[in-house]
């Protein structure tokens, strides 16, 4: 096998609890040839003390480590920053909270060289409990029926995960216009996923290269929310969504690619309704007609499974 540079870009924000068991699974990378582009994005707690610890641990190792400070700006502000700094051939976009198998480099990085038409590929993901370490659920190959099928998935958050993909560079510039994606709150994978997709359609698996995420009830993304919260979450996804699909050329929504604007209106109605709040349910309400809703009654069922959807969509914004 070649032995090209693989990019790891990762932002991070009071990380200091987590990094000792990132940066060890990096460390212990069955593939060498990497760089680390980390982004301390206004730490306040004992970020870079545990980042000058592991400085001549990643030198010994031949690992050049990057490390980048700035003023708080959120995730996609600091991923934005790292990504104009990486020089591999393939890139790596991860959260600092988690933990990499060890072939997790090697395993997607042969495959990508075995298949130069792979633009981007995925592998298992295994979801735990950060306290315990008990797997709460494995997630392994996803069937895809249509070369859309993934982009709408990631568009409703449907049978997705967004951990551990493996990008080719020369196909990322291509798609990610001066590296640089939307500085919205949350959904900065979204914004790498949905391009990619509609360019190269469906992600490639990959057996045994392994992300394990870790779950954390205080995290952004499965805190306790009331539905101003959920709202609020919602409309900040689709400002996302709709920054990143305007700048994509020709892009338009058809029977292969549903429009995402009612299924949303419909959950945040739901929501409106549950928080008793006659303001918020007249407004989206009002939303709902002007979105051409032809079965506002349909918000019923959506009110029945808001809990279930929005515990998806919340983990857009990690």
């Amino acid at each position: 096998m070649d032995n090209p540079l693989v990019s790891i870009v990762t932002p991070c924000y009071n990380g200091a609890p987590y990094l000792p068991r990132f940066f060890d699974s990096i460390l212990n990378q069955t593939y060498k040839h990497l760089e680390v582009i980390f982004v301390d994005d206004g730490s306040q707690d004992d970020t870079k003390k545990v980042v000058d610890q592991y400085s001549s641990k990643f030198k010994d190792n031949n690992i050049e480590f990057i490390y980048i400070y700035q003023d708080n700006g959120g995730q996609a502000s600091a991923l934005n920053r790292g990504l104009k700094y990486f020089k591999g051939e393939f890139l790596s976009c991860v959260d600092s909270d988690d933990e990499l198998g060890n072939n997790f480099i090697f395993n997607k990085l042969k495959y990508m060289l075995n298949n130069p038409r792979c633009h981007y590929c995925y592998g298992d993901v295994t979801e735990l409990d950060h306290k315990t370490k008990k797997i709460i659920r494995l997630r392994k190959e996803i069937e895809y029926k249509s070369s859309f099928d993934f982009l709408n998935n990631v568009i409703y958050f449907r049978n997705i995960t967004f951990p551990g993909y493996m990008f080719r560079t020369s196909s990322f510039d291509k798609v990610i216009k001066k590296r640089e994606i939307y500085n919205g709150i949350g959904g900065q994978n979204a914004q790498l996923l949905v391009p990619f997709s509609w360019y190269y359609g469906n992600p490639e698996y990959v057996e045994n290269s392994t992300y394990y995420y870790y779950i954390r009830s205080s995290s952004h993304s499965h805190s306790i929310n009331d539905s101003f919260k959920i709202i609020d979450q919602i409309n900040n996804y689709e400002t996302i969504l709709d920054n990143t699909i305007s700048k994509i050329p020709n892009f338009t929504f058809s029977n292969e690619i549903k429009d995402f604007h009612i299924y949303f209106s419909k959950i945040k109605f739901g929501n409106a309704i549950d928080s008793k709040n006659r303001c918020l349910i007249k407004k989206y309400y009002k939303e709902l007609k002007e979105r051409n809703c032809s079965s506002i009654k349909d918000y019923l069922l959506y009110v029945k499974y808001t809990n279930i959807l929005i515990r998806k969509l919340l983990k857009v914004g990690e």
